[in-house]
């Protein structure tokens, strides 16, 4: 099973968008802001081990109570244009803001209780402007409900939760999938973020489990992923892609006591506080390949995998994850980067499947970010890549003429 297609309504910056994937590679491309990485979030929370099981075939995911890969709630309002309800959450917000300080400055206790009905019900009065967020995979839709709401010194707490529900059975706030018709429930979903967590290792997940800290939930996923132990056997055909990572950065990677380390056949064990960045990301590659965490049953999702790598090994990269694609991995990858996504045009084989995604606004933004796909590049309309490089090469010419 892959995911065929996705429907996102009002979510971030989609108001009602749609698309088809690809069963092999996808390549996200679009200008800042136009959410990108929000569906590779999204796609991410089709993972079942984020979802705690609350009775019979039914699953959630809490803001409190599991962490999750996207920012509390307000805060993503307040970041995002949300599809012509800017105004009213805002709105919103600020009443609840207004009644909250209210009740916590008040003294008399018949006031108070009046105060904290008035701002629990002003609040999940905003929750239900918001409670028609929807992204459906396939026929898994995944939806947010609010649960218990409290007030502590002027701000609302609530228990927000996701849903996992079955497009063809939704009851309220139930999820009813049953055990053996979850369509993702044997697939790995592998998130590798765009900033590198391995440097930091040591101490990072004692860390996490214990404080409050300002990472997101996708570094301590994949740190837990690259510290499993190695498997004593692979795939031929995964064997054979290690050894061309091995090749081009020109070692093994090794962990001693949560510190990672690059083997380098000419020079010994660096330690990857002075790993080169490019290597940083083949290296994590090839341990996840190594360790199981990436192979014919995962679902990879890579966001901007050419920062700090050097165009040469552009090349090398492309050529690993059509190699994954070919095994049955299905690829996601968010890119700003020409050298990679032409790459994938040169190396592609007859038979490979690989589909481009150009996420963007039209001229009326209140549509929200729309998605516009095709197998070929060259289809593509809305390429803001193209369109930077054919504005400098203009202007070289320009200034050429001008010299």
């Amino acid at each position: 099973m892959y995911v065929e297609n996705v429907r996102i309504k009002n979510f971030t910056v989609f108001k009602d968008c749609y698309t088809d994937f690809s069963k092999g590679v996808n390549i996200f491309i679009g200008e800042n802001g136009t959410g990108k990485t929000h569906l590779l979030k999204a796609i991410y929370c089709l993972n079942e081990s984020f979802y705690e099981r609350v009775g019979k075939n039914k699953y959630r995911m809490s803001v409190d109570d599991v962490r999750y890969p996207f920012p509390a709630t307000n805060t993503m309002l307040n970041k995002f244009v949300f599809n012509g309800i800017k105004d009213q959450v805002n709105n919103k917000e600020l009443e609840i803001y207004k009644c909250a300080k209210e009740y916590d400055i008040s003294n008399n206790k018949e006031e108070k209780k009046e105060l904290k009905i008035k701002t629990v019900n002003k609040f999940n009065e905003y929750f239900g402007l918001i409670n028609n967020w929807k992204i459906e995979f396939n026929n898994v839709i995944i939806k947010l409900s609010n649960g218990n709401t409290k007030i502590k010194n002027g701000s609302i707490i609530s228990n927000n939760v996701f849903y996992l529900y079955d497009k063809n059975n939704i009851k309220d706030n139930e999820s009813l999938f049953d055990d053996n018709e979850y369509v993702f429930k044997n697939k790995k979903i592998t998130y590798i973020p765009c900033k590198d967590i391995l440097t930091n290792s040591k101490g990072f997940i004692s860390l996490y489990n214990k404080r409050e800290v300002s990472f997101e939930s996708v570094y301590y996923d994949i740190l837990n992923k690259a510290f499993v132990p190695q498997l004593r056997e692979l795939d031929p055909y995964l064997e054979d892609i290690t050894k061309k990572i091995e090749n081009a950065i020109g070692g093994i990677v090794i962990q001693k006591d949560e510190v990672f380390f690059i083997k380098y056949k000419d020079f010994g064990e660096v330690q990857f506080t002075m790993v080169a960045e490019g290597h940083k990301k083949l290296a994590l590659l090839w341990l996840l390949i190594k360790n199981g965490e990436i192979d014919k049953d995962t679902i990879l999702l890579f966001d901007e995998p050419e920062s700090n790598l050097n165009p040469k090994l552009t090349r090398v990269l492309v050529e690993i994850l059509l190699s994954l694609s070919r095994l049955g991995v299905q690829i996601f990858l968010a890119t700003h980067n020409n050298f990679i996504i032409e790459d994938f045009e040169l190396q592609r084989k007859e038979n490979d499947k690989i589909k481009f995604h150009s996420f963007y606004f039209d001229e009326d933004k209140n549509n929200g970010v729309l998605i516009e796909s095709s197998e070929y590049l060259n289809n593509i309309q809305h390429n803001s890549i193209e369109d930077k490089f054919e504005e400098q090469h203009l202007q070289s010419i320009e200034k050429a003429f001008k010299n």
